[in-house]
């Protein structure tokens, strides 16, 4: 099942953190935006140490780790109003990206840990207790793992 967000004042808050993000974890989502211009947030937990899983624009992935550095994936080609799959996975060092099982690249990241507070936020980034940055389409079947899952299909 799908979750519509209107792009302004839309999204889902609480529930669990994500898990613990030091060494391995995945997070895989559906997405239908309807502008990805719009420097929209997937999920986030805390910008001041936190996670952000975002589409900047429609050229990239991106997450942020809040407070530490902001990693973006190869260039893309991302249409509107069309559903894709993202797929996030970091295992040790290393945060790789996927694009409706396509691989966009990877980077290096630094040693992090995600904070325990915030609370999670879909479709939206949770800054110091806001939302902001709203995600404007459809978000369906969210997963996190605490293990890289690209060797799966991670959907």
């Amino acid at each position: 099942m799908a979750v519509y967000l209107d792009g302004s004042t839309q999204y889902l808050s609480g529930g669990p953190t994500v898990p613990s993000i030091a060494t391995h974890w995945s997070c895989s989502v559906w997405v239908y935006s309807t502008n990805f211009s719009s420097d929209a947030i997937i999920t986030g937990v805390s910008n001041s140490g936190g996670l952000g899983l975002g589409v900047p624009d429609s050229a990239t992935l991106q997450a942020v780790f809040y407070t530490v550095n902001a990693y973006t994936s190869d260039a893309l080609s991302l249409s509107a109003a069309t559903w894709n799959h993202f797929l996030f996975t970091k295992n040790g060092s290393t945060l790789s990206y996927k694009v409706n099982n396509v691989s966009k690249g990877s980077d290096t990241v630094a040693s992090f840990v995600a904070a325990a507070s915030g609370g999670l936020y879909v479709g939206a980034r949770n800054s110091g207790g806001t939302a902001d940055k709203f995600l404007p389409g459809r978000i369906a079947e969210l997963a996190f793992w605490d293990s890289d899952v690209s060797g799966s299909s991670g959907t």
